[in-house]
This record gives structure tokens, sequence and C-alpha cells, in this order.
């Protein structure tokens, strides 16, 4: 082979001429060869991408029908979750505490004494003063008399002294110092929990003190429970029972006292902590009602009725 350059003689295998230095150009087989190669290489590349996504586990569609079953089922349980909260098994739950075979049993509520001041920052004057009646007081509630003493600051500056229990005004007059006023307050004006007490004057000052709620319980505790439509008639069909449960304290003395529901009247005699009975023949649907009247002074610890 000669070189194209100078024409020399170049033996076999050199890549340069020996005689001018310069490369010896690539013969147009060795170019034909060098296509071949890197078509190969290209097309195993394409083979790859081509194949490689066949043997690729494919995702499987979720069906419309499977996704509405998962979803329905999803709702299901927390429809059920939720009914299973709602419902609930007790009809009726009360504490009645101490119960007196006396007529009446008197309990008081104290308030702290209030002052009211002229010339305040607020155009009325008032103060607002809380008591509770807990399930028991209300439920035995026969009569309520509220108790205050005014004491006054300058009698010829004063004006009308308005007290409100529960948001109704309950007494509105220009009050003798230092006289102690009784005040009846109506059963429909209370409410278990929390009430209120306002007292508010437009002008002058007054110390009211010595303030009280006097609450007359009767022997007599009646409680009030509903039963729906649908309890009802499963109490009818058989399905559900209601039971009456009352708990005394644990003492071993004789437990004596009547028992009416719903105008059924008997007598109840244990020396033991606890009495329950089936009533189911001796309520109705809508409203009904308990009522408890001891013989003796005993403590009822817990009454309630409940579906078994």
């Amino acid at each position: 082979m000669k070189c194209k350059h100078c024409g020399s003689q170049i033996p076999e295998g050199n890549k340069f001429c020996e005689e001018c230095g310069k490369q010896i150009g690539i013969e147009k087989s060795s170019y034909v060869k060098y296509i071949i190669i890197g078509s190969i290489i290209v097309g195993i590349i394409v083979l790859i991408f081509v194949l490689v996504p066949l043997f690729k586990k494919p995702d499987i569609p979720v069906s419309k029908t499977e996704v509405k079953t998962e979803i329905n089922k999803s709702v299901y349980v927390e429809e059920k979750k939720e009914i299973v909260q709602e419902k609930s098994n007790i009809l009726l739950q009360s504490f009645p505490g101490i119960l007196s075979a006396s007529d009446t049993l008197e309990s008081e509520k104290s308030i702290p004494n209030i002052f009211i001041v002229e010339n305040s920052v607020n155009d009325n004057q008032k103060s607002t003063n809380i008591f509770t009646l807990s399930n028991s007081e209300f439920a035995g509630l026969d009569k309520a008399t509220l108790k205050f003493i005014p004491y006054c600051g300058n009698v010829n500056e004063l004006s009308t002294l308005d007290i409100f229990v529960n948001d109704a005004k309950l007494f509105s007059s220009v009050p003798v110092c230092d006289n102690t006023y009784k005040q009846s307050i109506a059963k429909n004006l209370l409410k278990e929990g929390a009430n209120n007490v306002i007292f508010r004057s437009n002008k002058g000052t007054y110390s009211v003190e010595q303030i009280k709620i006097v609450l007359e319980l009767s022997k007599i505790r009646t409680y009030f429970f509903e039963i729906n439509g649908d309890v009802f008639k499963q109490i009818r069909d058989g399905n559900e029972d209601a039971v009456l449960s009352i708990k005394f304290v644990d003492d071993a003395k004789l437990k004596r006292i009547k028992l009416d529901i719903n105008g059924h009247i008997e007598s109840i005699e244990t020396d033991k902590s606890a009495f329950s009975k089936s009533i189911n023949s001796k309520i109705s649907e809508g409203n009904n009602f308990v009522r408890l009247e001891p013989f003796e002074d005993l403590e009822v610890v817990e009454l309630r009725i409940s579906l078994e």
C-alpha cells in the first residue's frame, strides 16, 4: 500500500507513513464494517426499549363496579358506627339522693353578697349570680323561695331594684332598706342544672346580703321519661325488656318505698342494696312517669330504666 501524500510504500498494518509521518486513510471496507457494528448496537438499544415494557407487570384496572362496592362498604361501616354511638339502652337515669319520709325537706342555696354601686360604667348597674339544682333537687322540688336583705346608700337617691331568675322578672320595686324579703319562685322558672339570678338597678347604691334560695323538697319524687314508637314496638314484640333498677346505700337496713309507674302502684321492701324488675306491662308509648315515695328516710343512689 502506498501513502497518498508522498507515494512511498507503506508496510501492511502501519497507520502512519514512515517517510512523511502522516496518517494513512481508512479504507472504504473499514467504514462499512464500522457502520454495520454501529447499526447492530442501535438495533439492540431499540429492542430493549420495545421489549422491556412487555415484561413489566401491568396495573390491574379497578372496574367501576368494584369502586362503587368499596365506597358503599366504607359508607355503610361509618353509618353503622354512628348508629351505635347514637343508640342508648337507657330510658331514664337519675341520682335521687336522700328521700325524706316527712312531708317536706328543706334545702338552701346560698349566694354571696352583692354590691350595686351608683355611677358604674354601665347605665344599668347589675350583678349576676349562679346557683345549681341537681337532678334529685329538681325532681323533688315542691316550692322555692328567694330570701334577701337590701342595704341602701342614700335613701333619697334610690330607684327600682329589679330581680330576674333565668331572665324572668321576679321582683321590681324600690325596696325598704334593711328589710328581709321573701319572694316565691315558680317551679316553671327554674331548671335542672345552672340557674341565674340577676339584681339590677338604674340608680342608687345597694348592698344585697344574706341571699338564699330556699328549696322545699317533697317526699314524693316524680321522674319522667319518653318511649318512642320504635322502642315501644320492640318491647311489645318481646325483643326488648324495659327494666327498672333502684340502687340503695348498702347499709343492710330494710328499705320500704312506694313505687308508682304510670298509676300502677306497688310497695318495695328489701334489705338488699339493689332492686330490679321488668315493667313492660306498665309502660306506654309516649310520656311515662315513675314516682317514689319512701315510708322511712332512705338514700337512693341511682334510679334507672333501661332496655335489656
